[in-house]
């Protein structure tokens, strides 16, 4: 298991493995990449999720394969760079919390009642000059 934080890519780039700061998923983890990787960069990052996913299913659940793996897409997202997140889920309840979580997360920022880093709105402080 790789320790959380920066892990080396063959390419020379680095890509990050962290906890998500949430209480409400307690075993979520998210590989980040600070901007839009190549080919070769994508598929060794989808390799290293599947590995750390297992490592964290080992560790959090006692089984590798308990975990879900979340790739969005460039149009899907609303921060910058490139990420998977890791969702280490142990039964059916907590795959059904996870995506009514989900769920409920984009609902709130498609009807923009929770901020998205894309449709941000100013505050009053950014627009005077």
């Amino acid at each position: 298991m790789t320790a959380k934080g920066t892990i080396p890519l063959l390419s020379g780039g680095t890509c990050r493995f962290c906890r998500a700061r949430t209480v409400i998923l307690p075993h979520y983890f998210v590989l980040t990449f600070p901007e839009e990787p190549s080919k070769s960069q994508e598929e060794e990052m989808l390799r290293i999720a599947l590995r750390e996913g297992r490592a964290m299913a080992i560790q959090h659940a006692g089984k590798p394969d308990a975990y879900t793996i979340i790739h969005s897409g460039h149009s899907a997202r609303r921060d910058t760079g490139w990420h998977v997140h890791i969702v280490v889920i142990r039964n059916r309840w907590e795959k059904a919390w996870l995506y009514l979580v989900l769920s409920c997360k984009n609902l709130l920022q498609a009807l923009r009642l929770r901020r998205d880093a894309r449709l941000r709105r100013p505050r009053p402080a950014d627009t005077q000059a």
